[in-house]
C-alpha cells in the first residue's frame, strides 16, 4: 500500500502556532536530494531544555524525575484538562533590554528589526496519523508489470457483466429512478425467511409491496436465489445433474434462478408499483444503512450476487492503520470499534454518522478544516518502477467524538426517517429509528456504555497524555482507527463546484474487522449508464488540544546578586508583570522554585511570589493547557466515473469464394469463431474509440492487456466494408460500409453463428473487403483480415484471386527509385562507381601482397555490397506483382 499521512496544519513550520515555529517540533517540506523535482515532509525536533532558536536559549519545565507535572483545570467535566506551567529565558547576548524583549515574545518592530509574536492563546490540535492507502487496480497493473511480479494492495470499481437479459434491461432503461431497480442487498437479507409470512412482521408493509411486485409475484422471496432448470435443454433428461448443478451453485446455477428465469424477466416487467409505494422505495432507497448484524447476515450471503445479470463492484482491502506506539506501550486500534460492537450500539451510531455528515443535525454540523496530505507511493514512469513523494493541503470534515456521543446519549426520538436499515426490526434498530421515546432505555443503555468507554479510553495516561515534552513537541502519530465507511453514487459525471448535485443513493457501512476486505455490489443501476463512485472512510483519532494562556514577562529591578568567586554579578533582579494590562502591574510568576533563578532572600524588601534573582536577564512564564480530544474525519479515498458494457464479440473466420456463373459475384462464407484472449480489437470510428475508452476504464485494463471475458450476449449483427483502392489504416473502412446482415432467428431468441454474402464486382479490378461481427448490444469485436479480391477475365475464362493482408502489412514500402518498363528481359548491373577500385589506403612503396587487403572496391559513398535490395515486378495486364530480394556480395580469389 501507499503510505499517507495526515497532519494538523497547526504542526508544520510557519503555522499559526508560532510557539511550536520558535520552540521546535514541526513538520516542513523539502525536496529528496535525489527527486529535486518533488516535496517531501521532515521533521524538527525540539532540542530542550536548549531552544534553537537565536533570540532563545532555554526552556524550564515543573519535572519531577522525568515526569511533567500538570494539575487539573476543572473536575467538573468528564473530559481529562490539565495545565502545566513553562518559563522560556534568554541572554542577554542577543536580547538587548526589556523592551526588546517584549517585541520578541508578543511581536512588533524593534529598532531596525521586525518580529513576529511567539506567543498567542489560540487552541490547536495535535493530530498526526498514518494509513495505508491501497493503489488504485490500474496503478497496481503497472507496477506489477514493470516490476516483473511485484503485488500491491488494490481498490478495484469496476463492474460484472454475466447475463444478458434483454427484457429486464430495457424495462430498468425506462424507470424514472434507478431506487425502483432491485437490490441485491435487500433481497439476499429478505431470502435467510422460510416463508413470506414470517418476513411480514419484521419489515416494513412499503418494502415487502416493493420485493413482492404488490402481492404479485407468486413465489417465496426465500426461494428467489433457488435453481430454476426450465431455461436448461438438458434438464427433462438429467435430473441428476440438476443435484450437482445446485449443489456447486457454479454459473450454471447462478444464471438460472427464479430471480433471472422469473422474477426480472417477468414478474418486474407485468406488475407495476403504486403510487404509495413507489413514493416510499424513493424515499428510503436513497440512504442505505448497514449496522454490525447487517454486516453480518449479508456476508454470509454474498456469493447470491452472482446471480444478478450485472452490477457495480467495489472492493479493496480494509484500510490500514499502523500500530501505534504511545508510552511506550503498542496500541492495537479497535478499542473504539470493540466498544460499539460490545454495547450494541452500531445501529444508533451509523444512522447519527449518516445525519451529521448530511448535515441534518443542527447541533452536530462538521467543522470543515485543512489538513497536509503526505503521500509516499510508486509510480511507474517510462517502464520503470519510481517512487513518488507529494504533499498538499487537504479540506478535510471532522466532528468531536465525544460531542457526537453526547448528542446520541440525549436524544432518542427519530427525526430523520429518510433512510433504510438493511434487516429486519430488531431492537436496536427500532431504539434507532423510532419516532416517540418507547426505546429510550436501550438508546440511553447503548449510548452511556460507549461514551463511559470514550472517557476511560482517554483519561488512561497510557494512552493519551502530556507527561513529556516531546508527547506534545515531537512526531508521534496519535491512536487511530477506521470505524465506517460511506459509497456515494452519483449518476453521471460529477457536475458543479461541489461534484455532487446528481448523488443518487449513500451507502453507509459500519466497519467490520471480522472482514479482511471491503465488497460492494450495487445492482440498481442501468446498462451502458454513467455513474460516478466515491468511497469514503470515517477515521476515529485520538489526538491533544491545547494552547498557551496567563503570559508573564519580566523587567529588570535594577539590582543583582553577587555569587562568583571573582565577585561579579551573576544574577540579575527580575519582576514579572502582565503585559496585557494597561498598567502593566506586577504578577505572580507561573513556575514555581528555582527554575532558571533564586528565590528572594527575606532581607530583600519585595516578596517571592512577582520576583526573583536569575543567571537569565529575560525571562517569560506562560501557563500550557490541554486537554484529549477525539475526533471522526471524513477521508475521501477514491473516486470513479464507469458504465456498464458488454464485452468485445469474438472474431470471424471467413472463406472466399467465386460464384462459378457469368454473374461476376464472388462471396464470403463466415463462421463465428470460439472465444481466444486477445488484446482489443482495431477500431474503426470515432465511436468505437469512445466504447473503447469506457471499457478500458471501467475494466481497468491498460493498451496491452489482454481481454479474459468473452460477449455475454450474442453474435448478432455482420458488418461488411468495401474499399476499391488500397488502404493504409483500416480507419479508412469507416463509413464505407455497404452491408449488415441480421444473425437473429426469426421467432426466436437465438443467434446463426454462420452466414455466407456475395458481391458483383467488376473484372479486373481489385477490392478491398473488411467484415466484424458486433453482439447484441452493437459492441464491436475483433476485425478480420483484409481480402484483397480480384475476378481477373483473361480471354474470357474468368478466375479469382484473393489475397489476405494483415493490418500491420497495410503501410507499403516507399521506394526511392522510379519504376522502369521492360518487356521480357532486363538486367540489374551495379553502377560503374560501385566496381572501381578504391586505392586511397594502398602504399604502393610496398610489395603488392602486403598491400592486397588494404585494395577496396567500389569508391560510392553509399556501396552496395552485403545488402539486400527489393525489386518489385508488375503485371501491366493482370496488375499482379512479384517482389525479388537481391544481395549484392563482393568474391574474391
Amino acid at each position: 500500500m501507499s503510505d499517507s499521512q495526515i497532519i494538523d496544519t497547526a504542526l508544520l513550520s510557519g503555522s499559526a502556532d508560532t510557539l511550536r515555529t520558535a520552540l521546535g517540533g514541526y513538520w516542513f517540506e523539502s525536496a529528496p536530494s535525489d527527486r529535486p523535482d518533488q516535496q517531501t515532509l521532515n521533521f524538527f525536533d525540539a532540542n530542550t531544555p536548549k531552544i534553537d532558536r537565536k533570540d532563545l536559549t532555554k526552556l524550564f519545565l515543573p519535572i519531577d524525575g522525568d515526569i511533567i507535572q500538570s494539575e487539573t483545570i476543572s473536575s467538573d467535566v468528564p473530559i481529562p484538562n490539565k495545565y502545566f506551567p513553562v518559563r522560556i529565558a534568554a541572554s542577554s547576548e542577543r536580547i538587548k533590554d526589556d523592551a526588546h524583549w517584549r517585541k520578541v515574545i508578543l511581536g512588533g518592530t524593534y529598532g531596525e528589526n521586525s518580529y513576529s509574536s511567539i506567543y498567542n492563546e489560540t487552541v490547536f490540535q495535535y493530530l498526526n496519523f498514518k494509513y495505508n492507502k491501497p493503489y488504485s487496480k490500474i496503478a497496481g497493473t503497472e507496477i506489477y508489470n514493470a516490476s516483473d511480479g511485484t503485488v500491491v494492495p488494490e481498490i478495484e470499481i469496476s463492474y460484472d457483466y454475466s447475463d444478458y437479459l434483454p427484457l429486464y434491461e430495457d424495462h430498468v432503461k425506462q424507470l424514472d429512478s434507478e431506487l425502483l431497480i432491485p437490490n441485491y442487498y435487500v433481497f439476499a437479507d429478505l431470502s435467510r425467511y422460510a416463508d413470506n409470512d414470517d418476513i411480514e412482521p419484521l419489515y416494513p408493509n412499503e418494502l415487502i409491496n416493493f420485493v413482492t411486485l404488490e402481492g404479485q409475484y407468486e413465489g417465496f422471496i426465500n426461494d428467489i436465489f433457488e435453481f430454476n432448470s426450465s431455461n436448461v435443454p438438458w434438464s427433462d433428461h438429467d435430473p441428476s445433474g440438476i443435484q450437482v448443478a445446485k449443489d456447486s451453485f457454479g454459473s450454471l446455477v447462478q444464471r438460472n434462478t427464479n430471480l433471472s428465469v422469473d422474477y426480472l424477466t417477468s414478474s418486474l416487467i407485468q406488475n407495476s408499483l403504486s403510487a404509495s409505494t413507489t413514493s416510499w422505495v424513493k424515499d428510503k432507497f436513497q440512504t442505505l444503512l448497514f449496522d454490525q448484524e447487517a454486516i453480518e447476515n449479508i456476508s454470509a450471503l454474498q456469493d447470491y450476487q452472482e446471480c444478478f445479470p450485472y452490477k457495480i463492484k467495489i472492493n479493496f482491502p480494509q484500510i490500514a492503520i499502523p500500530e501505534s506506539s504511545i508510552s511506550g506501550q503498542t496500541i492495537q486500534p479497535n478499542d473504539f470499534f470493540e466498544s460499539i460492537n460490545t454495547n450494541n450500539f452500531s445501529s444508533k451510531f451509523i444512522k447519527t454518522l449518516y445525519e451529521t455528515f448530511t448535515n441534518k443535525i443542527d447541533e452536530l454540523v462538521p467543522v470543515n478544516k485543512n489538513y497536509v496530505n503526505y503521500l509516499n507511493y510508486n509510480a511507474v514512469s517510462d517502464g520503470i518502477v519510481e517512487e513518488v513523494d507529494s504533499v498538499t493541503n487537504i479540506p478535510l470534515r471532522e466532528i468531536d467524538y465525544v460531542k457526537f456521543l453526547c448528542y446520541c446519549y440525549n436524544n432518542y426520538v427519530n427525526t430523520n426517517p429518510n433512510c433504510m436499515f438493511v434487516g429486519d426490526y430488531n431492537l436496536y434498530r427500532l431504539a434507532t429509528t423510532s419516532r416517540d421515546d418507547t426505546y429510550r432505555h436501550i438508546n440511553t443503555q447503548t449510548a452511556v456504555g460507549v461514551l463511559n468507554d470514550t472517557i476511560n479510553f482517554i483519561s488512561n495516561t497510557d494512552n493519551v497524555s502530556v507527561l513529556k515534552w516531546d508527547d506534545l513537541y515531537a512526531a508521534n502519530e496519535r491512536y487511530t482507527e477506521v470505524l465506517a465507511y460511506r459509497i456515494e453514487k452519483i449518476g453521471g459525471a460529477p457536475t458543479g463546484d461541489n461534484k455532487t448535485q446528481n448523488t443518487l443513493q449513500n451507502f453507509w457501512f459500519i466497519n467490520s474487522s471480522e472482514l479482511p476486505d471491503f465488497e460492494f455490489f450495487d445492482t440498481q443501476v442501468k446498462f451502458d449508464t454513467d455513474y460516478t463512485y466515491k468511497v469514503y472512510a470515517y477515521v476515529l483519532t485520538v489526538g491533544i488540544k491545547y494552547n498557551t494562556s496567563d503570559l508573564r514577562l519580566t523587567r529588570q529591578l535594577g539590582c543583582a546578586v553577587d555569587t562568583n568567586e571573582d565577585g561579579t554579578d551573576d544574577q540579575v533582579g527580575l519582576e514579572f508583570y502582565d503585559p496585557f494590562s494597561a498598567d502593566e502591574p506586577p504578577a505572580k510568576r507561573l513556575l514555581p522554585g528555582a527554575y532558571g533563578g533564586a528565590a528572594f532572600d527575606e532581607e530583600f524588601e519585595f516578596g517571592n511570589d512577582e520576583r526573583l534573582y536569575s543567571s537569565y536577564p529575560f525571562l517569560a512564564d506562560f501557563y500550557l493547557n490541554y486537554e484529549p480530544t477525539v475526533k471522526i474525519i471524513e477521508k475521501p479515498l477514491f473516486s470513479k466515473t464507469l458504465k456498464i458494457l458488454d464485452n468485445p464479440a469474438n472474431r470471424l473466420n471467413i472463406v472466399p469464394y467465386q460464384v462459378k456463373d457469368s454473374s461476376n459475384r464472388i462471396g464470403f462464407d463466415f463462421t463465428y469463431n470460439a472465444f481466444s484472449e486477445r488484446t482489443f480489437p482495431s477500431l474503426i470510428s470515432e465511436e468505437d474509440q469512445t466504447y473503447k475508452q469506457n471499457y478500458m476504464h471501467a475494466q481497468d485494463l491498460l493498451d496491452d492487456s489482454t481481454l479474459a471475458k468473452e460477449s455475454i450476449s450474442k453474435p448478432r449483427y455482420l458488418e461488411i466494408y468495401k474499399l476499391s483502392k488500397r488502404p493504409q489504416a483500416v480507419a479508412e473502412f469507416n463509413n464505407n460500409q455497404i452491408a449488415t446482415l441480421d444473425l437473429k432467428i426469426k421467432n426466436s431468441k437465438h443467434t446463426n453463428r454462420m452466414a455466407s454474402y456475395e458481391d458483383r464486382v467488376r473484372p479486373n479490378r481489385k477490392y478491398y473487403y473488411l467484415f466484424r461481427v458486433l453482439n447484441e448490444q452493437r459492441n464491436l469485436s475483433h476485425l478480420s483480415e483484409i481480402y484483397e479480391a480480384q475476378l481477373i477475365n483473361d480471354g474470357g475464362s474468368p478466375y479469382t484471386v484473393f489475397n489476405v493482408i494483415s493490418e500491420p502489412e497495410l503501410q507499403e514500402e516507399i521506394f526511392n527509385k522510379t519504376s522502369s518498363d521492360f518487356k521480357k528481359l532486363f538486367q540489374l548491373q551495379p553502377n560503374l562507381k560501385q566496381l572501381q577500385f578504391n586505392t586511397d589506403d594502398v602504399d604502393f612503396d610496398q610489395n603488392a601482397g602486403s598491400q592486397i587487403n588494404n585494395l577496396a572496391v567500389g569508391t560510392a559513398d553509399d556501396l552496395i555490397w552485403d545488402k539486400t535490395f527489393k525489386v518489385r515486378l508488375t503485371s501491366k495486364k493482370t496488375g499482379r506483382k512479384i517482389d525479388l530480394n537481391i544481395t549484392y556480395y563482393l568474391n574474391s580469389e
